[in-house]
C-alpha cells in the first residue's frame, strides 16, 4: 500500500492509505484527485475486485458543524433512488495522518462517478419551471 495526500496547505497536509474499506465490506483503491472544495476533496477510485470506477469524497474539514453537514449529505444520498441522481455506493471512516503526525480518522463516501459531459447538456424540463 502507498499513501495518498488529500490536501496540503502552508501549515499542514493530510494523508491516508490508498486502500480504503467501505461499510459494504469492499476495498476501494484511491486514485487521482478530481476536485476540491472547502469541506472535502474528491478522488477517483476503483473497487479492488471488480475494477469498477467510482468517485470518493473525503471530508477534510473536521469542525463539528462540517461533520454534521457531511453526515446529512451521506444520509440524503443513501435515501435517493433516482436514475438522475448520482448513486450512493458506500461510506466509511479511514485513518489518516496530519503533518504534525497527529492521527485522525476522516469520513468518506463512495458514489457513482458522473459523466462531466452531462453537465454541459441542457436539462429536460420537469414542468416545474417554465422554459426561458
Amino acid at each position: 500500500m502507498s499513501q495518498v495526500e488529500l490536501f496540503r496547505n502552508q501549515s499542514s497536509s493530510y494523508t491516508i492509505d490508498d486502500h480504503i474499506t467501505g461499510d459494504d465490506g469492499r476495498v476501494y483503491i484511491v486514485g487521482e484527485r478530481i476536485a476540491a472544495g472547502g469541506n472535502a476533496v474528491v478522488h477517483e477510485c476503483n473497487e479492488k475486485l471488480s475494477g469498477d470506477s467510482y468517485a470518493v469524497k473525503f471530508q477534510v474539514e473536521l469542525r463539528q458543524r462540517r461533520r454534521e453537514r457531511f453526515q446529512r449529505e451521506v444520509e440524503l444520498l443513501r435515501s435517493f433512488d433516482d436514475p438522475h441522481i448520482i448513486r450512493f455506493v458506500a461510506t466509511g471512516i479511514t485513518p489518516g495522518v496530519r503533518t504534525e503526525r497527529v492521527r485522525r480518522s476522516g469520513r468518506f463516501v463512495v458514489q457513482q462517478r458522473g459523466n462531466p459531459e452531462d453537465c454541459n447538456r441542457p436539462a429536460k424540463s420537469s414542468g416545474l419551471n417554465p422554459p426561458g
